[in-house]
């Protein structure tokens, strides 16, 4: 059962303690206290702090510990994402591969009055490859329209200097 933050609203028997009193019932001196003393005395400690900021309340009761930045952690380097990306590709790869074997039907596909027999598999396959391939046109059309757009934004800044 998880832990709640649990406030004296929540305790109806409570309720009395939660009204407003002065400062003669709830003890508290306010005079300031110039010197330390060595005695006890039974009113509240003046101590200065900073204010208390409450936090959220945490609805699992309880929080992760803060993650220090040490100078030993390992850095994300570009070799590291390359094996990273090589790695999913691969993983990918065998899913696709256990795909097209285990879609082996044969299906009868037209394209433009072509007609042909293939493997399920492999006809989606290609399917998905091409629409990988128009994908990919759009995405390269559309950065080098960018890096043209920028070029000419560097060399009209460097005429006007």
């Amino acid at each position: 059962m998880p832990k709640t933050n649990r406030t004296p609203e929540d305790f109806p028997e409570h309720r009395e303690s939660l009204e407003p009193q002065s400062e003669t019932e709830a003890g508290v001196d306010l005079e300031p206290v110039d010197e330390p003393s060595t005695t006890l005395s039974s009113g509240p400690a003046i101590v200065d702090t900073e204010p208390y900021v409450p936090a959220e309340p945490d609805p699992e009761g309880m929080r992760p510990l803060p993650v220090e930045d040490t100078e030993d952690r390992a850095q994300s380097t570009r070799l590291a994402r390359l094996w990273t990306a090589t790695v999913i590709s691969v993983l990918l790869l065998i899913l696709l591969i256990v795909f097209i074997a285990q879609n082996q039907n044969p299906v009868t596909v037209q394209y433009f009055g072509l007609r042909g027999e293939i493997s399920l598999g492999l006809a989606l396959f290609i399917g998905a490859l091409g629409g990988a391939l128009v994908v990919a046109a759009i995405g390269a059309a559309r950065v080098i329209q960018l890096r043209a757009t920028a070029r000419k934004k560097r060399k009209a800044e460097r005429k006007s200097r």
